[in-house]
């Protein structure tokens, strides 16, 4: 246990000198996390989601005005035109100026809402019910101001805002919640797991193929270190390095990007390890496996690339079609990013998370068996 420990710190010390290392071990990863997740943070809540809509009010009544007042009462970004809305605007309502004056006969009246074709679908459900509510809301006014025989008249509605509510509704959410991660909150997973693999596949990878070019791994061997040591003190420190970044980034994610990392810690803390493990034994068998150095890199570049994309690092998997989800479970980065965000963006605990621990696992398994014995045949 003392010869792992210590060609663990050996790592450790090794990546905390080279300055090129710490750029893409810290610096990097909260860059990206930043600038991306400051570009799509909008929309992760519905709550806080906003839709926009342009309304050009030609009446000059009082119903054009409380409609006006229950549109803009809506989450929604209300811009107020001054006339005719332009054939390329999102949304549009269109208050005709006989408004107020067919309503207050009792007359039908017609109001135009434009929604432009490809716009987002989400958004432009939002408008819609918001436009149709304001419509409600105003024939509810004109049904309790006719009730109570009043006129209709600013004084009057004004009477109806300040009486108190005869329903009150509360929401949230039931259950967990569905949200699909967005912002930082989707980052700092995404980024976590894709930049440990690209960190430990170099660094294992080019460590051990100096090791090997140099015969530094077969020099090891003739002293009293034995073959299980140097195996799992090479695991454990690039294991470690990888715990080292991913320990930061979380702090930074927590304290300076103000992400929830979820309730239970030591769930979280077994996938990041776990993922560690197995990405150490990837990273040892791509520099086992590949004799150069600059091939090394370009291949874990591509490889880290890849895994990343299918695994929903640059985008959320909720948003794929379910073949391309499915397809994320047979890679560790799919398993490691769809346990990050059940811990953090949807709240759950071990319940959830634990067919992706024993896919980890397995994947831990396959690629220590595999790199042991890769590496045992190098030595030899």
């Amino acid at each position: 246990m003392r010869y792992i420990l210590i060609l663990a710190w050996q790592s450790i010390r090794q990546v905390l000198r080279d300055r090129t290392a710490a750029l893409w071990m810290v610096v990097i990863p909260l860059v990206y996390i930043f600038v991306f997740g400051s570009a799509f943070r909008g929309g992760s809540d519905p709550a806080q989601s906003r839709a926009y809509i342009a309304v050009w009010n030609q009446d000059q009544g009082e119903l054009g005005q409380r409609f006006m007042h229950h549109l803009k009462s809506e989450n929604l970004r209300v811009d107020t035109l001054t006339a005719a809305p332009a054939a390329d605007i999102l949304r549009s309502v269109t208050i005709p100026d006989s408004f107020s004056r067919r309503l207050s006969q009792s007359q039908p009246v017609s109001i135009s809402f434009v929604l432009r074709k490809g716009n987002d679908m989400e958004a432009n459900a939002m408008a819609d019910l918001a436009v149709k509510k304001a419509q409600y809301r105003l024939l509810a006014d004109l049904t309790e101001l006719a009730i109570q025989e009043k006129s209709v008249q600013d004084p009057s509605f004004s009477q109806l805002d300040q009486r108190q509510k005869l329903i009150q509704v509360q929401t949230s959410y039931a259950g967990k919640s569905k949200v699909i991660p967005r912002g930082f909150a989707q980052q700092v997973p995404a980024n976590i797991v894709m930049f440990t693999m690209l960190t430990l596949f170099i660094y294992a990878g080019t460590t051990l193929v100096e090791e090997r070019q140099n015969g530094l791994l077969r020099r090891m061997l003739t002293s009293p270190l034995q073959f299980n040591y140097l195996f799992w003190g090479r695991v454990a420190g690039i294991t470690c390095v990888g715990l080292l970044q991913t320990a930061i980034i979380l702090l930074m994610g927590r304290f300076f990007f103000a992400v929830h990392l979820g309730s239970y810690p030591l769930a979280l803390a077994a996938v990041v390890l776990l993922f560690s493990l197995t990405v150490s034994g990837m990273g040892i068998t791509l520099g086992l496996l590949i004799r150069n150095e600059e091939k090394m890199i370009a291949t874990a570049i591509i490889v880290t690339i890849g895994m990343s994309a299918l695994s929903g690092c640059w985008f959320p998997l909720e948003i794929t079609p379910r073949w391309f989800e499915f397809f994320a479970n047979f890679l560790p980065s799919g398993l490691a990013i769809k346990s990050l965000n059940r811990l953090i963006s949807y709240g759950y605990g071990w319940e959830a998370i634990w067919p992706y621990l024993l896919g980890l696992g397995a994947f831990l398994t396959g690629f220590a068996l595999l790199s042991a014995r890769l590496m045992r045949r190098a030595v030899n």
